[in-house]
């Protein structure tokens, strides 16, 4: 049996679930972090930074980041310099993505439709 898709309401709520929720946010932020972290070492090296970056710029049809977008977006992550990305450094960004993602999903459920 096919899976339908879920509405913009119900997206908003599982979003709002996981906001809400410190151990829902755990539990995501784990999920993502092992799909970046390929070789399972409990980080996120350049490489596979490079790859995720890669995957998710042809999911979006976008151009892929070329090296130095690449250096750039892991220097952000990478706040103590290690050359490794823990799963500690990628939550708070993606505690932002997530609220960014709630904010442009409620603004589209508000506006009418045409």
């Amino acid at each position: 049996k096919e899976k339908k898709p879920l509405t913009l309401q119900e997206k908003i709520e599982r979003l709002e679930s996981i906001i809400n929720s410190q151990d829902k946010f755990n539990d995501f932020l784990t999920t993502i972090f092992e799909l970046i972290d390929i070789d399972h070492s409990g980080q996120i090296d350049k490489k596979e930074t490079n790859r995720f970056l890669s995957e998710v710029s042809r999911a979006l049809d976008m151009e892929e980041p070329d090296a130095s977008e690449i250096e750039e977006f892991f220097k952000m992550f990478d706040k103590d310099e290690s050359g490794f990305i823990s799963k500690e450094e990628l939550a708070e960004p993606l505690k932002g993505l997530i609220l960014v993602w709630h904010d442009v999903m409620k603004e589209n459920l508000q506006e009418p439709s045409e």
